[in-house]
């Protein structure tokens, strides 16, 4: 389901400057998601609104996140190899047959002034680790009060909407995905991830 136009309270930034997917179809998700998207949204304090960044992400962007990311690894901790490297890169970016975003479950998101403005949120939305010197993680003390509660506020939304956060990063949300049913405690997802030419097909 496109989430363009779905709410007066959800935006999408169509301008891509944060993520790397050039398919047509990056803030579409499956439609119960789209649900519990507007959910939270009407939850927000009334000078807020939600910045949908990313949703459905292709397989294929992913496979290359994945092997890219792995790259960077093996540069960088060169003792690493085999399981021990795959867990490293795992803990940043997920492998293509459990990532959320694939499955149309998961949104990266922010926070934004009805009017359009900016609101602080502690990193700009992706930041990793070494970059954002821990403040990307959910919980982080390493941002101000403003941007704390400015969290806060995102994450009473999205909880009470079903949603469950991943906690190295503030913007990530999912439900139904496979770390949605580990977090959550059910036995299987209520999605799998779908390929690009599927999307339309399976209602995503």
């Amino acid at each position: 389901m496109n989430l363009q136009g779905i709410h007066e309270r959800i935006a999408v930034d169509m301008s891509r400057q944060l993520i790397s997917s050039a398919g047509d179809y990056f803030c579409w998700s499956r439609h119960d998601v789209a649900k519990r998207l507007v959910t939270a949204a009407r939850s927000l304090p009334p000078h807020l609104r939600l910045l949908v960044v990313e949703a459905y992400r292709s397989l294929d962007v992913q496979r290359s996140y994945f092997r890219d990311y792995t790259h960077v690894l093996k540069r960088d901790y060169p003792w690493l190899d085999g399981d021990a490297l795959y867990e490293k890169v795992s803990q940043w970016v997920a492998p293509p047959e459990v990532g959320g975003h694939p499955t149309g479950a998961a949104i990266d998101l922010s926070l934004q002034h009805i009017d359009g403005g900016h609101v602080d949120m502690g990193t700009v939305l992706n930041a990793n680790d070494a970059e954002s010197s821990g403040a990307c993680f959910t919980d982080s003390a390493f941002i101000t009060r403003e941007a704390a509660r400015n969290r806060a506020i995102l994450r009473d939304a999205m909880s009470a909407a079903g949603f469950v956060n991943y906690p190295s990063e503030w913007w990530h949300w999912s439900y139904g995905d496979r770390y949605w049913a580990v977090v959550s405690g059910k036995p299987h997802a209520v999605y799998g991830p779908v390929e690009e030419f599927e999307v339309e097909g399976v209602r995503v």
